[in-house]
């Protein structure tokens, strides 16, 4: 099933298509737009469920700075939801692992980069896949262990994240990825500088 506009209307976007030029009044309008309840009645603190919905307006932005349709730039921010609130909202000791988030966010992809109804639908094309991969991983799952302790009022201890999803080439094979197992989505750790606590990310091939 897809998840193109199951939690942003088309006349939401619309809104906040023509507050493009305004961000102050743009980010607002996105707040309204998705409201995150389901993080606010799971108890999550405000402090985090804000840091969550600034992500998720972020991503917004990236989408439309591509100039992505309404249904692609929707589809995105759905997936960003879920993905946050599943890895996110549950007990310390069961929280998802970096691993496992990111597994859960490329099977939401590729769920949404394949047309094979009613189970899968093309709503990206290869190229978003790979720019929208890069910037999830260049951004959520590269500060991962800092989200994950900020949901449990923890301490963050763990370094930054690079993750990466390698898809096959020539574009021809794209069919064939949805439960094929060429996918190949797994965590890259790099080093972090002693100074700064940040990670090194090598170029993308």
């Amino acid at each position: 099933m897809s998840l193109a506009f199951s939690d942003i209307s088309p006349e939401s976007l619309a809104e906040l298509e023509a507050l493009q030029a305004e961000p102050v009044r743009q980010a607002e309008a996105f707040a309204r737009a998705l409201p995150l309840t389901q993080a606010v009645e799971s108890g999550m603190a405000d402090a985090v469920a804000t840091v969550l919905r600034d992500q998720l307006y972020l991503a917004f932005r990236y989408a439309e700075e591509h100039q992505w349709q309404a249904h692609q730039q929707s589809a995105f921010i759905s997936i960003m939801k879920e993905t946050m609130l599943h890895s996110l909202l549950r007990p310390a000791n069961a929280a998802l692992s970096l691993q496992e988030s990111f597994d859960l966010f490329s099977h939401m992809i590729m769920q949404h980069a394949v047309e094979r109804p009613p189970t899968s639908f093309a709503v990206f094309s290869l190229a978003q896949v790979r720019e929208l991969t890069q910037y999830v991983s260049d951004t959520f799952f590269k500060h991962y262990a800092e989200f994950v302790a900020a949901a449990h009022r923890a301490a963050p201890r763990a370094a930054p994240h690079k993750v990466k999803l390698t898809i096959p080439h020539p574009p021809a094979l794209i069919p064939a990825l949805f439960g094929s197992g060429v996918v190949s989505a797994k965590v890259e750790e790099y080093p972090t500088t002693a100074e700064h606590g940040s990670a090194e990310s090598p170029t993308p091939p």
